[in-house]
């Protein structure tokens, strides 16, 4: 439920989330500042999807996910 209220607050002090704007500036590039293609994109968006990113932690995670329908919360703050 916090973390629901939490959202609820932040679109409502922020309403320009909803349109993919950042809170704070600096962050406004999904990217981080890295120019790709969509090809590229996709395909990476891809790999984190499938679990085959190549950083073990995090296709665990996602693996998991895609098997079980869930992972821990230790492991989300991750992925």
């Amino acid at each position: 439920i916090c973390w629901r209220d939490y959202t609820y607050a932040a679109v409502n002090l922020y309403p320009d989330v909803t349109n993919g704007k950042s809170i704070r500036r600096g962050y406004e590039s999904l990217d981080g500042g890295i120019q790709m293609e969509s090809d590229e994109r996709k395909k990476r968006l891809h790999s984190w999807q499938t679990g085959m990113t190549g950083f073990p932690l995090i296709d665990a995670g996602m693996r998991q996910l895609e098997t079980e329908g869930w992972m821990p919360q230790k492991v989300r703050l991750a992925c």
